[in-house]
């Protein structure tokens, strides 16, 4: 059994690390924007955010949500002692990652100037065959991500998050400083990508030279049916959650007008900075469960899950109370008085982050077991619910009527899987005890 104490140091340390990077991150990102808008204009600014979304969408539909699979299996092998098997994963990460990013290229490139079209923006086309390159620049990262995170080396990850960002503000300052337009901001992301995966490329590739030394990759015992079967879930769920954060705005913007729309945004996106936490907390816990099944040590995880569920009502409801009471002060404030409507949305959006925050040690321990099926067929059941809640709600209660499906929706999903993850951990609790 893994000594507790020093386990429960290390996920706060890691937490830490990973919550003051999302941070940073968010403040940068703030930064760049206010920038680019100030610099550019509302139209030209329109444009960069309309190129990434497009690409974005492009990439949701052909992705594979392949990094968990990949921090699973990397785990459950070094801990059956094949390291020529977590290597061989690892290689596969890779060669995915690459092919994925050729595929989006590849969309991109010829789809970019039909898709100009469609918006009426000529401009577009070549802002999308910039993005198009940098997709395939980009890609790799994601599996030298993954692999700093199965090895539990979050204080890495943290300063590679930072790091891409300072890069690209570096890069965008420079453009602009230069009266670059759009097309000159492509391209200064395009550099920040470059540069970026060059510095984590060589910081991965020598951590898995000294990881693996003497060790040649095998992919002979991989079992790649499991492996298909646990990323089709994974796929699955994170497609139906990216469906869920565009078919609320799709449905208000269709009933209502667009100042509905800014109503639930604003709101939604306050609330949100609350996830900042869950977040890690998720990241972190993931190669520690990994661990902890392996080693069959399921008193450790749900003394991890109880301690997480105390945190939660002890932190989370002194902060829930204090910004449902600070929520008209702070809209007014920030939007200034041209949003007021999203305080509603804002003190039950900011109720949903604390239940979620609950019980988010639960994804980690379902995929740890394998059970990554959970996951798709709760989402499937959730993405109906929410789809007819938002057809019934919406046109009532508008934006009220969004954030209410949206809380009917996170509700469903955490308390259905919660049945599931009890019963995953007494089934193995029951066989520990047996063997």
């Amino acid at each position: 059994m893994l000594d507790y104490k020093n386990l429960k140091s290390n996920l706060i340390k890691h937490t830490g690390h990973l919550f003051i990077s999302n941070s940073s991150v968010a403040a940068i990102n703030f930064l760049i924007n206010i920038m680019l808008v100030r610099s550019l204009g509302a139209q030209d600014n329109g444009l960069i955010v309309l190129t990434i979304t497009i690409a974005s969408m492009v990439s949701l539909f052909i992705d594979l949500r392949f990094c968990e699979a990949l921090i699973k299996y990397i785990g459950d092998f070094i801990s059956q002692g094949r390291k020529d098997l977590a290597l061989g994963m690892i290689y596969l990460g890779y060669t995915i990652d690459f092919g994925l990013g050729i595929l989006s290229c590849v969309i991109l490139f010829f789809g970019r100037r039909a898709l100009a079209g469609l918006f009426n923006q000529p401009m577009l086309e070549e802002l999308l065959y910039i993005y198009a390159i940098m997709l395939v620049v980009i890609t790799v990262n994601t599996t030298s991500i993954n692999i700093f995170q199965a090895f539990s080396r979050f204080t890495q990850v943290s300063v590679y998050a930072v790091l891409t960002k300072v890069i690209d503000i570096l890069a965008i300052c420079v453009v602009l400083a230069m009266g670059m337009g759009p097309v000159g901001v492509l391209y200064g992301y395009l550099f920040s990508s470059i540069l970026f995966t060059a510095i984590i490329s060589f910081q991965a590739i020598g951590f898995v030279r000294r990881e693996f030394a003497g060790i040649n990759g095998s992919w002979r015992d991989i079992p790649f049916r499991e492996i298909a079967y646990f990323t089709f879930h994974t796929t699955f769920s994170s497609t139906l959650k990216s469906l869920n954060r565009y078919m609320d705005v799709f449905i208000l913007g269709y009933f209502k007008d667009p100042r509905v729309v800014t109503y639930y945004k604003n709101g939604i996106g306050l609330a949100g900075i609350f996830g900042m936490i869950s977040d890690p907390i998720y990241k972190v816990l993931f190669p520690v469960i990994v661990s902890l099944r392996n080693a069959h040590d399921t008193r450790t995880i749900k003394k991890i899950a109880k301690k997480i569920m105390l945190f939660s009502l002890v932190f989370g409801i002194p902060v829930g109370l204090f910004i449902s009471w600070l929520a008209p002060y702070l809209i007014t404030y920030i939007y200034k008085g041209m949003s007021d409507q999203s305080v509603i949305v804002l003190r039950i959006a900011i109720w949903i982050q604390v239940f979620n925050l609950m019980l988010c040690w639960q994804r980690p321990i379902c995929l740890a077991y394998g059970r990554s099926d959970i996951g798709s067929k709760v989402g499937l059941l959730g993405f109906a619910v929410f789809m007819v809640s938002l057809w019934i709600l919406v046109p009532l209660y508008a934006h009220t009527g969004a954030v209410i499906a949206y809380g009917l929706l996170t509700l469903l999903n955490l308390g259905i899987v919660f049945l599931c993850t009890v019963r995953i951990i007494r089934r193995a609790s029951a066989e520990n005890t047996a063997a």
